[in-house]
């Protein structure tokens, strides 16, 4: 079933590359629907992260400072 369906796209393809025509475009009413708030939503997760890990950083190299170890 799968080779017969390959067959099948390989004919198509061919018939597009000698035709080199192609059908009409369509609008899709859901292209037009574009929602940003998930991206906006991972971008702010990631700044939180990152800044997180920073005040982390700095706190961890103060704190190792104040115990009197020794800086290599």
């Amino acid at each position: 079933m799968l080779l017969w369906k390959y067959i099948i796209f390989v004919f198509n393809l061919l018939a597009l590359l000698k035709t080199r025509t192609l059908g009409t475009a369509e609008e899709c009413e859901a292209d037009n629907k574009v929602n940003d708030i998930v991206p906006i939503a991972v971008g702010i997760a990631l700044l939180a992260l990152v800044v997180v890990v920073l005040i982390a950083y700095f706190v961890g190299r103060r704190r190792s400072r104040q115990k009197g170890y020794q800086s290599v």
